[in-house]
């Protein structure tokens, strides 16, 4: 095969191998037009040294662009509103999520060389490190798309049975859905969110649960607007899927991890623990899977608006699952961890985008050891969610 055929190749293994300096830079700062122009100089005489022609050179340039300041092949799909999860497993086998529903992808790389080479590419730009000693890293691209938080998840081909490297790439909105929209895509009904509304002022707690990709995240964040702005909030994620640009007392807080080491410095747990010495009405932790639901359970005891999401079947499953990680947290005897969670007023169910089951907690029955819950009988969603035209995404964790 001649040069020309290999010639983006060719300059890109250059970029990875020998400038990945000026790559991480770039990364850094992605507006800095001088910085964009230092690095296309630099492409260019490459260009030139592998004998390209100059009418050929600009078409080259334009491809490397892509690569370097986006993703590649996966642009499109990364511009797409109705994907939210774009999974490559080899070069030709791309599988996406598109309006909620698995399908192939309709772009293949150009070869195994090719892939390996972009996953590469991806690690170096946003200063990560993939090798057998980070088999498995995952990371976030906060500024290159203009609409979503991009958040990778790639394992390398020492790790992975197929022996290449498999990256998951999960797309967070930027701009999130207010109860309005949620209630024009049938998300949930008029009444439901009225409902819902009055209690995210008014409840004692509330909790989501369901499978991922339910629904949990977007509801949290459309109901955080509606928390009264005289009242402290503070948010406890894994990740930045919670926000708010409009309320006066709300803190963000997320996991840090140390790069390179593997290890977590500031784990859910940590703060969690940290939440409960703030000066909070509110505390809020995004999804509970662990040691954080100790700290979540005495928020709840002691008199906090507590809000949570955690995988279950349907409200009273949701809960008792609560009540276990509470217990592996604290050893506490498993009833015990049942009644410190009665302050949780609110659990709603969501299923495949929609809410589908709420059911309020009245109390605790200690002669059956079980929480006492009343079903809310609301009107539900007729028919599945509306799907999006390119206008938003409809799934999340």
């Amino acid at each position: 095969m001649e040069v020309k055929d290999n010639a983006l190749e060719y300059v890109l293994d250059y970029f990875i191998h020998q400038q990945g300096h000026i790559l991480m830079k770039m990364q850094m700062n992605r507006q800095d037009t001088r910085i964009r122009n230092e690095v296309l100089a630099i492409a260019k005489d490459q260009f030139a040294l592998l004998k390209i022609e100059k009418k050929d050179i600009e078409r080259y340039l334009d491809e490397f662009e892509k690569y370097v300041w986006g993703y590649y092949i996966l642009n499109e799909l990364i511009d797409a509103r109705t994907i939210s999860d774009i999974k490559c497993y080899a070069y030709d086998h791309i599988r996406i999520k598109k309006n909620g529903k698995r399908q192939d992808a309709e772009v293949r790389f150009r070869n195994e060389e090719d892939f390996r080479r972009f996953v590469s590419m991806v690690a170096t730009k946003n200063e990560i490190n993939v090798s057998n000693v980070n088999a498995i890293q995952r990371f976030a691209d906060y500024t290159s798309n203009p609409d979503f938080i991009l958040r990778f998840n790639i394992s390398t081909a020492w790790l992975n049975m197929s022996d290449v490297p498999f990256i998951h790439i999960r797309k967070t909105p930027k701009k999130k859905k207010s109860v309005a929209e949620l209630v024009r895509r049938r998300f949930m009904t008029a009444e439901q969110a009225e409902y819902l509304c009055d209690k995210a002022r008014n409840a004692s707690g509330m909790y989501f649960t369901g499978k991922g990709g339910a629904g949990k995240t977007t509801l949290i964040n459309a109901l955080l607007e509606v928390i009264p702005p005289d009242k402290s909030v503070g948010v406890m994620q894994e990740e930045d899927e919670l926000f708010s640009s409009t309320h006066p007392d709300m803190l963000f807080q997320h996991v840090r991890e140390v790069q390179g080491e593997g290890k977590i410095q500031y784990d859910m747990e940590k703060l969690a623990r940290n939440g409960l010495k703030l000066d909070l009405d509110y505390y809020i932790l995004s999804e509970i899977t662990g040691c954080e639901a100790a700290a979540f359970s005495i928020a709840s005891y002691t008199g906090h608006i507590c809000w949570a999401s955690g995988h279950g079947q349907n409200p009273r499953d949701g809960l008792m699952k609560l009540a276990d990680y509470v217990k592996l947290a604290t050893g506490h005897d498993y009833n015990d961890c049942l009644k410190m969670l009665t302050g949780i007023e609110v659990c709603v169910f969501l299923k495949d985008w929609q809410v589908h089951d709420i059911e309020e907690v009245t109390g605790y029955d200690a002669v059956n050891g079980s929480l006492i819950m009343r079903k809310v009988e609301l009107p539900k969603p007729a028919g599945p969610p509306l799907e999006e035209e390119e206008e938003g995404i409809g799934d999340d964790e």
